[in-house]
């Protein structure tokens, strides 16, 4: 497999990480290029990323059109929930502030709840999105109540395969123990 390595949209984007790619895996530089210009040029198959190719609906369409129900099936095969972003400390931070990350937990977890409450208000709109409540309820039907879960515990499944697939694919090169990812402060808590 060959992997090509370019800005989705704009030319310019350089790997700023060392790779230690697993063997028949090759990766192709393109800095000159954007992947939406080399996918409708022919000169590559397909593109995984987050934000679409501008090229979109215009030459180029998704591997998956029903792409929700396919997702959906895989997180109820797996158990493996779709996760996008993570919060990151430096070290020398938590080592002054050690009280830091439960609280950042606690108020991350205190705004999804109010989110979370505000999309599923039927009331009054909080996005200019028809359905948005119905749409959060069979969000909570397939994910559960706490459709956006927080913590080790909570996603053990999804962050497993995330670190073994790191693994696999050569992005990190020593296989990572979870509770690594995760500060001492936030994998217990108690109430008093």
């Amino acid at each position: 497999m060959e992997w090509v390595q370019a800005g989705v949209n704009e030319a310019g984007r350089v790997e700023k990480v060392k790779l230690k790619l697993p063997e028949g895996v090759r990766l192709r530089p393109e800095p000159q290029h954007s992947l939406n210009d080399l996918l409708l040029a022919g000169d590559i198959d397909a593109v995984l990323s987050a934000r679409p190719p501008r090229g979109f609906s215009r030459g180029i369409r998704r591997l998956f059109p029903d792409y929700e129900a396919v997702e959906a099936a895989y997180f109820r095969e797996t158990g493996i929930f779709p996760i996008m972003h993570v919060i990151v400390i430096k070290t020398e931070v938590l080592e002054r502030h050690p009280w830091l990350a439960m609280n950042l937990y606690k108020a991350f977890e205190e705004a999804k709840r109010r989110s979370v409450e505000r999309l599923s208000d039927i009331t009054a709109s909080h996005a200019p999105l028809a359905w948005l409540a119905p749409y959060t309820e069979r969000m909570k039907a397939l994910f559960g109540e706490d459709i956006w879960p927080y913590g080790l515990e909570k996603n053990r499944s999804t962050l497993q395969a995330f670190v073994d697939f790191a693994f696999e694919q050569g992005v990190c090169h020593r296989r990572i123990e979870l509770e690594e990812l995760f500060p001492k402060q936030v994998l217990t808590s108690f109430k008093v």
